[in-house]
Formats: structure tokens, sequence, C-alpha cells
């Protein structure tokens, strides 16, 4: 028996071994976009450990990807838009490598425990920032091409053993900054140009005259750099049209530094823009102020309803969070301001964090985020606040705030509360404890701060307004720039209680109706702010 069982575990050991000896290194071609699988048809699909593709791709090659199991390094051919490798399934990568690049996502490199290299070897359009989280094994980052522009503040989380990010060519404009939980990384290398650093702590800007003296050296980049700009410069269609806008923002960028480096034959001279690449740069103000105005609409609208504060759900909260406590004895207003501030101080915002494994009512969205030392996104807080307010028998929502332009991946969340007081829905943001007044400190709900950005008429917000206990907020940025984007469309739910959506409710659920100007169509929309901002019915 012994012989038998040290046989069959020679034989296991055997086999392994000529698996592996037989992993294979594979370059492929695609000179038709989509034809992978069938170049890929005649090997053996787990040997292949390596693959490098030239040629062009589309998205029948990527989800080809997904039937090569072993893949530790990929090298790609020229892409819009960068591939992700969790997307494809290759969650098993070590390396890989880019050609040119218009855009890369952020968060394109999340949840890949085994990655420890990227590159990027052509030119790159635009990175943003978020862009590499939960990388326990990355190493190093590298732009072996030129950059025309990169997002800001935060781009490295939770990657413990990553050492640099190198700039080896022609940066035009960074904004790269601040990094959370890399103990190794030891900085940004930059070993190019970079024209405009908005962030200087962390990458250094060059002096013009190190920038003139270099004049000669980047002249293939800088014509390569002149054709990415006459590409999106003439985008028409919809899909990817920040790439127009961050060639239109960084033109004049751009065309100084073909001065500074004699390279005047090369200057970029922008088409006359169409209306919609006008409305597409436009200020996140002028674009509000050009939307149509709000009209009556005669069709029957689903009513709004907000359970009462004996629903046996919301009873729960009260008790589990001792509520009468935290709201305290004051007025109306004051108890919707105590637990504005409650959920404000006691959860975190972290609006790249993964949805919780959990049923969304404010206890378990409360346990989870002590229980994982984690913070939530404003959706998930914006409804806590508002089935807290609920349960004290304050009717209130929660507001989903968007932005015109699409794609646009940004959005807030806030809520709302009825003040009895004051015959009116007041503004209360939890991810900023934020609240928003005129000038004679009235409280203004959102509807009213949009009519008020307009028309010019002041604003203020509360002085103590701020982001995590960390960041002081003030007008300017909170109101004038993020807010005036993401309030021109507004959403909320028809139904407002505990558990207002997602998985494991039990009980029916209401559905999202918005707001929006008038011409904008579709089959859960109004143009009747009288409507939406009606006083709550008794129910």
């Amino acid at each position: 028996m012994k012989s038998i069982v040290s046989y069959a575990l020679l034989s296991v050991i055997i086999a392994s071994s000529a698996h592996i000896c037989e992993a294979k290194r594979l370059k492929v071609d695609i000179s038709k976009a989509g034809t992978l699988s069938e170049l890929l048809a005649n090997e053996t699909a787990d040997q292949i450990t390596s693959l490098t593709i030239t040629g062009t791709m589309d998205d029948a090659d990527i989800k080809a990807l997904q039937s090569l199991p072993n893949l530790q390094e990929l090298a790609l051919p020229p892409m819009v838009m960068a591939l992700n490798p969790s997307d494809a399934g290759l969650t098993r990568l070590k390396r890989i490598a880019y050609d040119n690049v218009d855009y890369v996502p952020g968060h394109t490199f999340a949840d890949l425990p085994e990655l420890e290299e990227v590159v990027f070897n052509g030119l790159v359009g635009h990175t943003d920032g978020y862009m590499f989280f939960d990388c326990e094994n990355l190493k190093n980052v590298t732009f072996n091409g030129p950059v025309i522009s990169t997002g800001g503040s935060l781009y490295l989380r939770n990657c413990p053993k990553i050492k640099n990010v190198t700039f080896n060519d022609l940066v035009i404009s960074t904004g790269f900054g601040e990094n959370d939980n890399c103990p190794a990384f030891e900085g940004y290398s930059v070993n190019g140009m970079v024209h405009t650093s908005q962030n200087q702590d962390f990458i250094a800007q060059t002096d013009r005259k190190s920038i003139a003296k270099n004049r000669k050296s980047y002249r293939t980049q800088l014509e390569s750099m002149t054709d990415w700009f006459n590409k999106w410069l003439r985008y028409e269609g919809g899909e990817l049209i920040f790439l127009y806008r961050m060639a239109s923002n960084n033109v004049e960028r751009m065309n100084d530094l073909l001065k500074l480096t004699d390279n005047d034959d090369l200057t970029i001279t922008p088409p006359q823009p169409t209306e919609k690449q006008i409305e597409w740069t436009c200020s996140k103000l002028d674009l509000l102020k050009r939307s149509a105005a709000y009209a009556p609409d005669t069709r029957a609208l689903p009513e709004m309803t907000y359970a009462d504060a004996s629903d046996s759900l919301l009873s729960l909260t009260r008790e589990y969070f001792n509520l009468d406590s935290i709201a305290g004895q004051g007025d109306e207003l004051s108890r919707i301001m105590n637990m504005l501030h409650w959920v404000h101080n006691n959860i975190s915002h972290d609006g790249s964090s993964k949805w919780p494994d959990c049923k969304l009512n404010s206890r378990e969205l409360y346990e989870v985020c002590k229980r994982e030392n984690r913070g939530i996104n404003c959706r998930l807080m914006a409804i806590m606040l508002t089935e807290m307010l609920l349960a004290e028998g304050i009717p209130a929502r929660y507001l989903t705030c968007q932005p015109k332009l699409q794609p646009d991946p940004d959005c807030h969340v806030i809520a709302v509360a009825w003040s009895s007081q004051l015959n009116k829905w007041i503004w209360i943001d939890p991810t900023f404890d934020a609240i928003v007044t005129d000038e004679n400190d009235n409280l203004l709900h959102p509807g009213e701060v949009r009519e008020r950005m307009i028309s010019g008429k002041p604003l203020k917000i509360n002085e103590d307004a701020n982001w995590n206990n960390t960041s002081k907020q003030t007008i300017d940025n909170y109101i004038y720039y993020y807010m005036a984007k993401n309030l021109y469309y507004i959403s909320c739910n028809t139904m407002n209680q505990s558990e207002p959506e997602g998985r494991g409710s039990g009980h029916v659920q209401g559905h999202q109706i918005m707001l929006a100007p008038t011409g904008t169509e579709g089959e859960n929309v109004t143009t009747d702010d009288t409507y939406f901002w009606q006083a709550p019915k008794k129910h």
C-alpha cells in the first residue's frame, strides 16, 4: 500500500512539474478586432502565463482574456480606455503594461492581490486620481511616455509594498497628492519635465529655464501630444466628453510648452467649438444658469410617503440609538441639527468604500462601520440620517443630486428634513455637516439654493461645515463649484422609510423620481418643482 501511495504522489509531482514547464509566453497580433478567441483556439489556455497583444482590441477580445486562468503578465496595444484587470477577470496578474491610453479611470486597479507592477509605455491622455486600491503586492508604477494630465488628491490606498510612482517623460499638468496606508511609499520620481503642478509638495513643477534648456530633447513626444490634442479637440460624441474638456483645459499649457521648447511649428489652434462643446466647457455654475426652467406637470404623479415613527423598524432604530437623547429636548430645529451632527461625527465618509454587506438601516450600517473600522459613502450616510429623523417623527428624504453632463461618475446625496416650525424643507448634509442659508440666515432647501445660484442671490453655509472633521468647507468650493454641478437633476425616493432600498428589506419599496428642467424626458421624470417640494402628508 505504501509503495502505491508513494508512486501516486510521485506521479502528481511529476505531472505538476511538467505542467509548470509547459507555461507559455505568447505574442498575438489582432489584425481584426474581435478575433482574439480565434487566435487562441489552438492554444492550451491554462498554459499561457504571459501574453503580448498588438493590433486593435474590442470588447469581445477583452472577454476572451477571461479564458486564460493563469495569466500573470499582459502587454496591451493602444486603447481609448485602459483595460480594468478585475473587470476582465484577470485577478492573478502580476504585471500589466499599456501602450498609448487616452484615459485611465479611477479604480482601474483595485482588489488585485497579486499585482506587482504597472507600466505605461506610451502616451497617457488623462489618468484619474483614486487609481490603486487594495493591491497588497504592488511595488512600482511607471509612466515611460508623456502624460497630458492627471487627477488629484488620493492616488494610492492600502498598497503596503508600493515604493515608487515614476514619470520618465513630459507631464503637462498633474494634481497627484497624498496617499493612504502605503507605509513603504518613497514618493513620486520625476525624470522628465512638469509644466504645471497643482500640488508642489508631492510633484514639483519644472522651472521655465530648465524647460527651455531641454528644448530639443522632447520633439517626438511633443509631436505625439499634439496629435492627441488635435484628436480630442475635434471630438463631438457624448461618451468621453471629459477628454475634450481635458484637451481644452490644457491647450494653453501645451502651447506654452511648445513655445518654451522652440517648437512653434507644432502650435495647436483649436477649431471653432460647437454649441455642444461650449456647454461641455462651461463652468459648473454657468451650466446651471443655462438650464431650462421648471414647469407644471399635469400627469398623475406618485404620492410621496413618510413612515410614521411608530413603524416597527423605526421603533427599533429609536431604541437602539436612544434617539430621544441624541435629538435632545429642544425645539424641532435643534433636534434636527443634533441628529445631523451626530451622524457626521460618528460615521466617517469614504466615497470609494465597498458597498456594505448588510441591510440598509441605520442600526446595521452603524455596526458595520464600527466592526470593520470603515466609512461609507454619502448615499448611505444620508439614508442613515433620514431614517433617524423619521424615527423621531420628523418627515425626511434623501436626495440624489446629479450633474447634467454624462458620463460623470460623481454625484452627491444629501438629506432634507421637514420643519413644521418654518413650514418648509431644509437642507442637511451629513457628509459635510452642512446647512445652507440666505444672507439673513434663513434656512433653505436645495430648490431654493439652486434658484439663488441661478439668479445670483447671496448664499451662506455654516462656519463649521467640514469633511470628516479634517477639512473645512468653503461656500465657493462646496456650493458654487461642487453643488452647482450636482444640482442640475434632483431625485428622491417616493417611499421614505427604514431600509428604503437594497437587498433583504422584506417590504414594499418606492422608486426614484427626478425633478428636472423642462425638456428632460423619462418615465420617472417631472418638471414640477411645486409637486417635488410639497409639504408631507400625514400617514
